[in-house]
């Protein structure tokens, strides 16, 4: 069973990571550069690359 705390941190390093994808995306990085930096799926990444 997650506690609120752990549910609040798991939260929180999901927000850090999208964070960092829009920021790579900002410097021109390569999407597949981001996802391999990050973890997130690729279906993610062309959501937020627009």
């Amino acid at each position: 069973m997650q506690t609120l705390a752990d549910s609040l941190k798991a939260e929180g390093k999901a927000e850090g990571i999208l964070e960092t994808a829009k920021n790579m995306f900002r410097q021109k990085l390569d999407i597949n550069i981001i996802r391999q930096v990050t973890g997130m799926p690729l279906y993610q990444l062309q959501r937020i690359a627009v």
